[in-house]
């Protein structure tokens, strides 16, 4: 599922590429915030995605999503991204539920 997801994003920005519509700037990388005593990782996030508003013209020319094939590497990191999201939940429930029962006494 989430690699359709991707391929449809990709194809959207393609079409809007070469239509002019936007640059895409491969090397662009967030930078963290600097770290102050007072804050904490939170404080550190920073948005780097870029959503665009919507443009018909582009959805009209951009390529069918599934022709699209992702490199094999992109699949295991979105493989691994669902396995260790959902150990982290698969913990934090076991914990909680450990937490609860033995409130519960």
């Amino acid at each position: 599922m989430l690699g359709r997801l991707l391929k449809q994003v990709i194809v959207r920005r393609n079409a809007a590429a070469k239509l002019g519509r936007i640059q895409i700037n491969e090397g662009e990388v967030a930078q963290l915030a600097p770290k102050d005593a007072d804050q904490n990782v939170l404080d550190e996030v920073k948005e780097i995605i870029h959503l665009p508003a919507f443009d018909d013209v582009v959805v009209k020319n951009q390529e069918d999503p599934d022709s699209l094939e992702l490199d094999p590497i992109v699949l295991d990191q979105l493989e691994s991204l669902v396995s260790m999201t959902g150990s982290i939940l698969a913990s934090f429930f076991a914990s909680s539920s450990t937490t609860l029962n033995t409130q519960a006494m």
